[in-house]
């Protein structure tokens, strides 16, 4: 079985994790990370038109490597747990 994980983080940590990884810099200064995906991805919201949520690696901050996962936060669960 696949396990999926999201991790969604504090509002200090979070303050602190999109300025650790100058996420507004390299991304968009309309995105903003909520979490990580328990690994090496940050999950985050594209707050532009239209509005998503996205997948991207924390080591790699290069929008080509940024993938949409859903328009909102409960499309986001719904999906993963057809998955499952």
């Amino acid at each position: 079985m696949v396990e999926k994980v999201i991790l969604v983080v504090n509002i200090e940590d979070l303050m602190q994790l999109n300025k650790e990884y100058q996420i507004q810099k390299y991304l968009s200064k309309k995105s903003l990370v909520i979490g990580t995906d328990g690994g090496d991805n940050c999950i985050g919201f594209y707050f532009g038109e239209p509005t998503f949520i996205f997948l991207q690696p924390l080591g790699d901050l290069d929008l080509s490597e940024n993938r949409f996962l859903s328009q909102s936060f409960t499309d986001m669960f719904i999906n993963w747990l057809r998955i499952r």
